[in-house]
């Protein structure tokens, strides 16, 4: 069994390229590091007040992704600070599978008064999704995949960068790819997309899918839907806490 520990912690994303500190305890964040007051109390907080804590934090998004609240309960470890050798913090959300394999989530600082809200892609997005990114994190992603989760405003893209078609296949998508933009991508070439042009429905947004084998078939669906379900999926064999 995998021990939980900052140095294992460290290790780990250290395979991955990332070196930096890690902190779990919020004494232990030198004064000097610029953290959310917000993640200082949860490192502050008992092991049992976590799964709360994180869902109010959520506030606004969570409810709809019941999948992340039931993780927040049932399967994250201790979360931990990270800033890396850049000067970067994000918050780390670790879990394990069959006990000895450590996988985190990372959670990118919240843009604050940074929010690009005169951009006009921003107003595109669902509320819910613009006051995570402006309150919760700036993405919230698998690491190092950079998937499974509602991507950082600066690794979205619209989605005529991610297709590779021509002219007669652009024309068969029946929307206009320079104005759907990509917000979460599943590790395996699928994006879940939403359409300026269809307006805003801040309640239940209508969402695209754009499947890497049929990129000239995109699949309408229940934006909400399909996010909290992939990641069900991609989190079901993470281990009880």
């Amino acid at each position: 069994m995998i021990e939980l520990t900052a140095p294992v912690y460290a290790a780990e994303l250290k395979r991955f390229r990332a070196s930096g500190s890690v902190w779990l305890a919020a004494h232990e964040i030198p004064a000097d590091v610029d953290v959310p007051l917000a993640w200082r109390a949860l490192l502050a907080a008992p092991d049992d007040m976590l799964a709360d804590m994180l869902v109010q934090m959520w506030a606004g998004i969570v409810e709809r992704l019941p999948a992340v609240a039931q993780f927040f309960r049932d399967k994250l470890a201790r979360p931990a600070v990270f800033r890396n050798d850049s000067g970067d913090v994000v918050l780390l959300y670790p879990y394990t599978i069959e006990h000895d394999d450590l996988n985190f989530f990372i959670g990118r600082a919240p843009l604050r008064e940074r929010a690009p809200v005169d951009a006009p892609f921003w107003a595109v997005l669902p509320e819910a999704l613009r006051l995570f990114h402006q309150n919760v994190h700036d993405g919230w992603t698998f690491f190092p995949a950079n998937s499974m989760g509602p991507l950082a405003l600066a690794d979205q893209a619209v989605l005529t960068d991610k297709l590779d078609l021509t002219p007669a296949e652009t024309r068969k998508l029946g929307v206009n790819p320079d104005l759907v933009r990509t917000v979460f991508h599943n590790g395996s070439g699928d994006w879940l997309c939403i359409d300026s042009s269809e307006g805003v429905d801040d309640g239940n947004p209508m969402g695209w899918i754009a499947w890497h084998e049929r990129p000239t078939e995109l699949e309408h669906v229940d934006f909400w839907a399909v996010m909290n379900a992939w990641f069900e999926i991609f989190v079901e064999d993470a281990d009880e806490r």
